[in-house]
């Protein structure tokens, strides 16, 4: 399962140099990756969810500090992870 969109995320810091870690997004295809390599199924909330608080309309309803989803995202998230798991797993 790969995270969901975060603020920030890809933003350039004030001070003009460049953070030792990659962005979300790399770890987002790394999992992809290894995923697809081992053919394990991978639910995909970075591309899926719907939530991604550089919205401003979906930050406020689902994730109001840009980071942490809200009761309603936790929601949200959990009609789409049920659904993974039915559509992969259900015997």
């Amino acid at each position: 399962m790969t995270p969901t969109h975060r603020l920030g995320e890809g933003a350039k810091p004030a001070c003009g140099f460049q953070p030792a870690k990659p962005p979300l997004k790399t770890y987002v295809e790394i999992i992809r990756e290894v995923a697809e390599k081992y053919s394990l199924p991978v639910l995909d909330l970075y591309r899926e969810s719907g939530i991604n608080p550089i919205i401003p309309v979906l930050r406020e309803r689902y994730m109001p500090d840009g980071l942490h989803p809200n009761d309603a995202g936790y929601e949200k998230l959990s009609y789409i992870i049920e659904n993974f798991l039915r559509t992969h797993y259900h015997r």
